[in-house]
């Protein structure tokens, strides 16, 4: 199995630990972070939510494709993560049924 690095703008602790009262600091990594695996993906989208959910749209869906953002999701709670992180894995045709705050363009 392969594994993905998981790139951070930054270290992880000034990723995760500088203020995990910013959502928009946040968003901004997490939007980083999926558009550097923009090859696993069809599309990003930011779900409407008080927290960070996130629909993925992967273009091969295997357990290697989903273990990046699994770990991501780890490593962020690990680091004491202030709101909730979700990545939603869904298939293309339930998009349009998404409650779709923003695209994730890449």
């Amino acid at each position: 199995m392969r594994t993905e690095t998981i790139p951070f703008i930054g270290d992880i602790p000034s990723a995760f630990g500088f203020s995990h009262n910013d959502m928009s600091v946040l968003e901004a990594e997490i939007a980083f972070f999926v558009q550097s695996l923009a090859r696993l993906l069809e599309g990003a989208y930011r779900l409407k939510s008080n927290a960070l959910h996130y629909a993925l749209v992967l273009k091969d869906d295997t357990i290697e494709n989903r273990q990046a953002f699994f770990n991501f999701s780890d490593e962020y709670e690990e680091q004491g993560g202030h709101f909730e992180l979700r990545f939603y894995f869904v298939r293309q045709d339930l998009v349009p049924r998404l409650n779709i705050e923003k695209t994730i363009e890449f």
